[in-house]
Order: structure tokens, then sequence, then C-alpha cells
């Protein structure tokens, strides 16, 4: 008799092959699936699950200097992905830095324009 894993001769009263260890005889074995491995038909649904408008669009906003909407839009695109299984978390995700770096970017220079506004118009009381 002959291995059917790697073809070596064995006994015909062998269990196992000596060379190989697979076992001999008709036997039926499980499928082993790796816990943290998706099944075949789950990785496939999910790469036909939609993106999330949300998650788009509150990534581009903030590059028209429009932080405070895709901020929202970014946290809702979120939400949406984890609610409903939706791709694209990771783009509402950099929507939400954009939008506040966005913000942050807004209120420095609207800050720097009024201090530098109140300097080049001094108060005539100052020079009296």
């Amino acid at each position: 008799m002959y291995c059917s894993n790697c073809g070596a001769q064995i006994d015909d009263q062998s269990k196992f092959c000596d060379l190989c260890g697979a076992p001999v005889g008709i036997q039926e074995q499980a499928q082993y699936v790796p816990a943290n491995e998706p099944a075949a038909d789950t990785a496939i649904a999910d790469k036909k699950a939609p993106f999330s408008v949300f998650c788009i669009v509150g990534l581009i906003l903030p590059f028209f200097f429009m932080g405070a909407i895709g901020l929202p839009l970014s946290i809702l695109g979120v939400v949406d992905c984890n609610k409903n299984g939706k791709r694209g978390k990771g783009l509402g995700i950099a929507g939400i830095i954009f939008s506040i770096l966005n913000i942050l970017e807004t209120i420095i220079g609207v800050v720097f324009l009024y201090l530098l506004a109140m300097g080049m118009n001094p108060s005539p009381a100052l020079y009296g």
C-alpha cells in the first residue's frame, strides 16, 4: 500500500505513514479554518458592501475649507460603517482628522488676521 499524502510505501497494517505521519485509510476529516481568518463567503460579502457616502463626502469637504460641515458628516459616516457594516471607516476617520485640522487652521487664521488688522489700524486715542 502507498501513502496518499507523500506516496511512500507503507505496511498494510499501519494506521499512519512512517514517513510523513499522515493517517492511512479512508477517514473523514473536518476542514480546519483558523479562527482569525474569515470564511470565503464572508470575505466575498465584505467586498460587495457599499462605501458610506458620508465618509467620502466628509473626507473631501475639509480640502475645500468646509471642515465644519465635513466633521459631522465624517462622524455620521463612521457610525454608519459600524452600524450597517459598510466600508469606508478609514475614510471617515481621516475625514474627522482633516476636518479638525481645518477648523483649527481657520480659527488660527481668523485670530491672526484680527491681530494683524488691529496692528495696522491703531486707535487715534493712542496718538492724541
